[in-house]
């Protein structure tokens, strides 16, 4: 199963930080997945960014980084109420969680 199957979702992804920003302002999706380690732009300095942009928007942190790392990411997201952590490994039933769990606070 791909994750475009799970809930009827569109899919966008981007393989750095920077083009992250650029498909959340072009897209606004209603969940993203962020991975804190990525190139050109770090997991905590988009989810800060993304607080300025929507600090409505529902993001799940995948990571497989120790939990210091988790909290301070959590920290650049302190104005965002709808982050969660989804940590590595994780199987689609996780992913298809996430999103019902986005859906039910909507």
């Amino acid at each position: 199963m791909s994750i475009e199957m799970v809930a009827g979702t569109e899919v966008q992804t981007a393989l750095d930080g920077v083009l992250a920003l650029e498909r959340v302002r072009a897209f606004m999706p209603d969940i993203l997945y962020l991975d804190l380690n990525m190139p050109r732009l770090q997991g905590e300095l988009v989810l800060a960014e993304l607080s300025n942009i929507n600090p409505l928007m529902h993001v799940v942190i995948i990571t497989g980084m120790p939990p210091d790392r988790v909290a301070a990411a959590k920290e650049c997201a302190r104005d965002m109420p709808n982050v969660s952590v989804l940590q590595k490994p994780f199987s689609m039933e996780d992913i298809a969680m996430t999103l019902q769990a986005a859906q039910d606070t909507r």
